[in-house]
């Protein structure tokens, strides 16, 4: 078995958080496209309705302004997750150039410590790196999940996800009689 640096288990850490985040915004595109293109339409079936009488032309009209809409809309919602996506791959690489540079340093520092001070530092903090870095791993699979039920358009939380929790009450103090 190997022996994992903090920087490893630091790098894992930003690995799972930028995969979250990036599932998150797949999510949000796919989200809102398929709203987009759920109200796409509804402007037609309300024209063809027999109690709405207007002229041909205002018809066309009126549907080709809900064309203009929808696709300055879904430009929209397009560029905002382009960019959103830009900027956790800057975020990641500029957190991955930190740990790097924090880990270079540290090695410097640790030779001018006394002893082997260093290794029980790295041995203190490294059940907490590994928590973080478990902790980031769940949240990006419970968001790729998510990404995954809306791009199939199922509902992102069913009943079955739903599990009761119960709630301890405390116990009532009393005072003791005088």
């Amino acid at each position: 078995m190997s022996t994992q640096t903090l920087s490893a288990v630091s790098l894992e850490t930003i690995g799972h958080y930028s995969n979250a985040a990036k599932a998150i915004v797949g999510a949000y595109r796919t989200g809102t496209t398929r709203l987009l293109q759920g109200l796409e339409g509804r402007l037609a079936s309300g024209l063809t309705n027999e109690r709405v009488t207007i002229s041909a032309s205002l018809k066309d009209s009126l549907l080709a302004a809900e064309q203009q809409i929808a696709s300055l809309i879904h430009g929209s919602i397009e560029g905002a997750a382009s960019v959103a996506e830009r900027a956790i791959e800057a975020a990641a690489n500029a957190a991955a150039t930190s740990v790097n540079t924090a880990a270079a340093a540290g090695s410097q520092v640790q030779t001018s410590l006394p002893g082997n001070s260093a290794e029980a530092i790295i041995t203190m903090n490294m059940p907490a790196a590994q928590l973080s870095r478990d902790v980031a791993a769940r949240l990006a699979e419970v968001a790729q999940k998510v990404s995954e039920r809306v791009a199939a358009g199922e509902p992102v939380v069913t009943v079955e996800d739903i599990t009761p929790v119960a709630v301890v009450t405390p116990a009532k103090r009393t005072r003791a009689a005088r």
